[in-house]
């Protein structure tokens, strides 16, 4: 953990860097402040997980901080340290971690470092939960309806067709889904799965629900026996898209 302490008082400051010093938790006081701007201008140069700060100081005091930040989030975690418990629920309001009287004691600065630790390890496995969401592919999406969603897997979607502003979902079942939203739409949801193509600018196909394709007439037929039109300008990338599904092709140069 990095921490800097900001109190006006000399004495103070070395009070605080010698309970951190003597904590059981590896703490690192990376600078001192004896005001609130010069704290501020380390924070912002020296990112540290934690800000010790007083809360009375000359021009200004610490609850004041937020002022440095109009709108943004303070970018590391408060523990004020004060002679004064009237200023606890200010201190609450700044969403700070802790709220330490002075003169600080060694257990009172273990039990913010604890506090600290537990909520960096929560908040890192809420941001991996978070990560791994967007990670995963995506199995599924949700079609609205005048009632509101129908939820489809896509690997058992056909292709599918546009229709002005509308677009039609053609299911494996063979279920006909009309959905308010164009196909642009659609394709910029799918454009980073593979599995479809659009073939044409009224087609989006998924090439795993193929049958057959027919070079003289460029149709693809789908499961269903749907001939869906291959656009001219589209007829080499689907053809490469073709043989990268062709047995041994993968190896090839």
């Amino acid at each position: 953990m990095r921490a800097i302490i900001c109190d006006d008082e000399d004495k103070a400051r070395r009070l605080l860097r010698h309970l951190l010093e003597q904590s059981q938790y590896p703490v690192e006081v990376v600078a001192e402040a004896s005001n609130l701007p010069d704290a501020i201008v380390a924070v912002n140069e020296l990112k540290p997980d934690l800000l010790f700060l007083d809360i009375e100081m000359p021009k200004y005091n610490g609850l004041q901080i937020a002022e440095f930040y109009p709108g943004k989030e303070i970018p590391c975690e408060l523990v004020f340290v004060t002679a004064y418990n009237e200023f606890a629920m200010q201190a609450l309001r700044l969403s700070a971690l802790d709220y330490i009287l002075k003169p600080a004691t060694v257990d009172a600065i273990d039990e913010v470092l604890v506090r600290y630790e537990k909520n960096s390890s929560e908040k890192k496995k809420r941001v991996e939960v978070l990560k791994s969401h967007f990670e995963k592919p995506f199995t599924r999406i949700a079609l609205p309806n005048s009632t509101g969603f129908q939820f489809v897997e896509i690997h058992n979607i056909l292709y599918l067709e546009a229709d002005g502003m509308y677009t039609h979902i053609m299911m494996e079942s063979g279920e006909d889904i009309l959905v308010s939203k164009p196909l642009v739409d659609f394709e910029r949801l799918l454009q980073e799965n593979p599995t479809f193509f659009k073939a044409h600018r009224k087609y989006i196909i998924n090439l795993n629900r193929m049958t057959s394709f027919t070079r003289s007439t460029s149709e693809i037929e789908m499961e269903g026996g749907t001939n869906i039109p291959l656009s001219r300008h589209r007829k080499q990338e689907f053809e490469e898209e073709i043989h990268a599904l062709i047995p041994g092709r993968a190896d090839r140069g």
